[in-house]
């Protein structure tokens, strides 16, 4: 496992329902060494119905590659930040 991930803060659509989320940073997860991906819904979400105000989910599953509607696409993407967006 290394500790240096190429993800970069920002702003994030998932590509499954289109929701914005903000990265805040990478995170260990001490009892298994797995790398985190730390982040939080963004307020103007279309789907925001989140009860949480942060997530946590794992560094692999993050940026991995899905099936959505038969194409493949990253479950996430890096998207611009427009101002909008900012929390």
């Amino acid at each position: 496992m290394t500790s240096n991930t190429n993800l970069k803060t920002g702003m994030y659509r998932h590509n499954k329902t289109g929701n914005i989320y903000q990265v805040l940073g990478t995170a260990l997860q001490t009892e298994t060494n797995e790398l985190m991906v730390v982040y939080k819904p963004v307020k103007n979400n279309v789907n925001h119905k989140h009860e949480y105000e942060m997530f946590v989910r794992p560094l692999e599953m993050f940026t991995e590659i899905v099936e959505i509607n038969g194409e493949k696409m990253p479950r996430f993407e890096k998207i611009k930040s427009p101002r909008s967006f900012i929390v």
